[in-house]
């Protein structure tokens, strides 16, 4: 096909040549034309356009999937204030713990699931109190993972280099808050989960 278009390519260009030489002082034929000149038909000049462009369609749509496939599974961590992916790390042998290794507040992260299925993660402030852990969240209303977890709480929480599976409940007793949070229950756009085993 390539070879047979080529070729009629070439005899293109002869026609235009031959046409030139004459003499003729008319209109140049037009590009339609030139192609029927050549023995090609608007049917085959179509074919072969539209040919390409689905070619260059497909190769398209294979790089978007390749790129999908890449940020569904591969782990990006997120750095302060920039949200990552899926998270990276082992899964802890002891998903049943007291969190007693826990002192005072810690960096953690936490990957929440999303409607378009690529993982979305974060850095978060944690705490264990009483057995359980906490995670904070300011001005959480105007955050994305939270929003996550509202639609589905299943969650990984990630704490050194382990991973925990857990469910993201949000504290929203004004009791329970003040027990957890104390005086800072009564700040605005100030939220607490609790993170429960699965």
């Amino acid at each position: 096909m390539v070879g047979r278009f080529h070729n009629r390519t070439v005899a293109v260009v002869e026609a235009t040549n031959t046409y030139a030489s004459s003499g003729n002082t008319e209109q140049s034929p037009s590009g339609v034309h030139l192609w029927m000149l050549a023995g090609i038909g608007s049917d085959q000049l179509r074919n072969h356009t539209r040919s390409s462009c689905m070619k260059r369609i497909a190769i398209a749509f294979g790089g978007l999937v390749v790129l999908y496939v890449v940020a569904t599974l591969v782990p990006v961590d997120p750095d302060e204030r920039r949200p990552g992916t899926r998270l990276s790390g082992t899964m802890a042998p002891e998903q049943e713990t007291d969190w007693a290794f826990v002192e005072g507040r810690v960096r953690a992260w936490v990957e929440t699931h999303t409607l378009y299925l690529i993982p979305h993660s974060i850095t978060v402030s944690a705490w264990a109190d009483g057995g359980h852990l906490y995670v904070g969240c300011r001005d959480c209303d105007t955050k994305t993972w939270p929003k996550n977890v509202a639609r589905d709480n299943r969650v990984r929480v990630k704490i050194g280099d382990a991973i925990y599976k857990r469910r993201a409940i949000r504290i929203t007793d004004p009791e329970d808050r003040r027990a957890v949070l104390g005086p800072a229950a009564d700040r605005p756009g100030f939220a607490v989960f609790r993170m429960d085993p699965r």
